[in-house]
């Protein structure tokens, strides 16, 4: 997730038509690809508005994993092995069903999922030395890992889609 981004105009990648979000990351895989050195400037930052409700962020998270899967069908190397755990988490819970009834121990893996999002929304607390947002920051841990999750997934099969089914959904978005 990118939000401020300064690139040497010798350098730069168009950016891929087919994406519904998420352009920055494939210009900065084609980018590496290239040989181009990036580097990061602690000094240099920008203001990012954040989301005003819950609903506008769990939408945003969506479209966040929906770009990170259209992104991966057209270039496959761009994939950081972090996306896939939002995107392996939503695949487990949407066969947890299936998986109790042969084992009861199946959702032993939700329930250190848990334990660990409890423990970085204490964590959050803490370093905020402010308790109560340990208390909002776990729906928010908990809606950004699996709306990126599930969103990665649609991206990936719309961008798997017919070149005229992807054009649709960019003229949509």
């Amino acid at each position: 997730m990118t939000c401020n981004l300064v690139i040497r105009r010798d350098a730069m990648r168009p950016f891929h038509g087919a994406l519904v979000c998420a352009e920055e990351n494939g210009v900065l895989a084609e980018m590496s690809r290239a040989g181009h050195s990036m580097r990061y400037d602690a000094e240099l930052f920008v203001y990012h508005e954040r989301r005003s409700d819950y609903p506008a962020f769990a939408k945003q998270m969506l479209n966040y994993g929906r770009g990170r899967g259209h992104l991966f069908t057209h270039q496959p190397s761009s994939l950081l092995p972090a996306a896939l755990i939002p995107a392996t988490l939503s695949l487990y819970l949407l066969a947890l069903p299936a998986l109790l009834l042969l084992n009861a121990w199946s959702v032993a893996p939700l329930g250190a999922y848990l334990a660990l999002v409890a423990l970085a929304s204490t964590g959050i607390g803490w370093s905020l030395r402010r308790p109560a947002a340990a208390l909002v920051s776990w729906p928010l841990i908990l809606s950004l890992h699996l709306g990126y999750g599930l969103g990665f997934w649609i991206g990936m099969f719309e961008g798997l889609g017919p070149a005229s089914a992807r054009s649709a959904l960019l003229e949509r978005d």
